[in-house]
């Protein structure tokens, strides 16, 4: 693979004859990712994101995945471009095999990251409420789909190297007695097939490009399999921002969670599993924040401590819903 930076850049879209009519004006490194080199090029009349993975991941644990994955995210942008609605995520202009490089739109101007507002502060329930129906769109439309399955079989091995073994499996000797219950999900991430799930779906991932609209980024472990990760996996970070953010009133991070569960449910119907099904795997990965191979990086030390109990106390006794989640977590401040 050749290796791309800002200044090699201009001179590999020129050996490829792209964008050969929009001169390169500027090319600019972004920060804030650990699995690829991202470059925001701007051309003559418009905006592109390059996206080029790496081998090892920028963290400070031993952690590789193939960086072939590149082609199960290219592919997942198409479809993407398929089930969501219009906006919802970029759309792919190239992609090339040999060096593993993605080219797409970037986001409209003035797009940030819905994370970069949930730690400011700024709670807006509109933007949950798109996050669920993106989230909806994305399940409910590949719902016990055969093609998307058989389409989408080899991004699970990336969703193993990228989620399950640094997130879960790297848990088991840190926490022998929660390991039953973290083996159990690890079995239901492994054997349960429902449809297209993202594997990355959280704030950092979702620009906000209008008072409530946002974009889904970052598709490289797509595949298809159980979307109680995803459902997961964006109630922890919302999670983790009540604690952090929220301190002595997290209580309208907890409102941002019921909203984006209803969006869901309102969307999915019958197929939108229970909060007590959820619960676990919220536990699971709340747990992975703090002692996994990627932890939240704006927690505190004593944040930690907090996030760790309660996550354990989660596993050893789920909450049926939202209420019951932020019941445990007044629980473990009492201690």
């Amino acid at each position: 693979m050749q290796r791309l930076d800002a200044a090699s850049l201009p001179a590999y879209f020129r050996a490829r004859g792209w964008f050969a009519d929009r001169a390169v004006r500027a090319v600019a490194e972004m920060s804030g990712g650990v699995s690829n080199t991202v470059l925001r090029v701007e051309l003559a009349d418009a905006a592109v994101i390059v996206k080029q993975p790496l081998e090892r991941l920028k963290v400070a644990a031993e952690w590789r995945s193939d960086p072939a994955r590149a082609a199960n995210e290219a592919d997942g942008l198409r479809a993407a471009g398929r089930l969501l609605p219009a906006g919802a995520a970029p759309t792919l202009r190239h992609y090339d095999d040999a060096d593993r490089v993605l080219v797409m739109d970037a986001a409209p101007a003035g797009a940030v990251p819905w994370k970069s507002r949930l730690l400011a502060g700024v709670v807006e329930p509109a933007l949950a409420a798109d996050a669920g129906r993106i989230l909806a769109a994305l399940h409910g439309g590949s719902w016990e789909r055969p093609e998307w399955a058989a389409r989408f079989r080899a991004g699970f091995r990336y969703f193993e190297e990228l989620r399950l073994g640094p997130y879960f499996e790297y848990l088991l000797p840190q926490h022998p007695t929660a390991a039953p219950r973290l083996q159990a999900i690890l079995a239901a991430m492994r054997t349960e097939r429902r449809c297209l799930v993202h594997g990355d779906f959280s704030p950092k991932n979702l620009l906000v490009t209008g008072a409530d609209r946002l974009m889904l980024i970052d598709w490289e472990v797509l595949h298809y399999g159980n979307p109680l990760f995803d459902l997961g996996f964006l109630l922890t970070h919302l999670a983790l921002k009540a604690v952090h953010v929220g301190g002595a009133d997290p209580a309208p991070f907890f409102a941002l969670m019921d909203t984006f569960l209803a969006a869901y449910g309102r969307a999915l119907d019958t197929r939108a599993a229970p909060f007590a099904a959820v619960a676990p795997v919220l536990g699971a990965l709340l747990l992975a924040r703090v002692d996994g191979k990627s932890p939240a990086e704006y927690l505190t030390p004593a944040e930690q401590v907090h996030v760790r109990r309660w996550a354990l106390l989660i596993l050893v006794d789920p909450p049926t819903d939202v209420r019951g989640l932020a019941e445990r977590l007044e629980e473990v401040s009492r201690r």
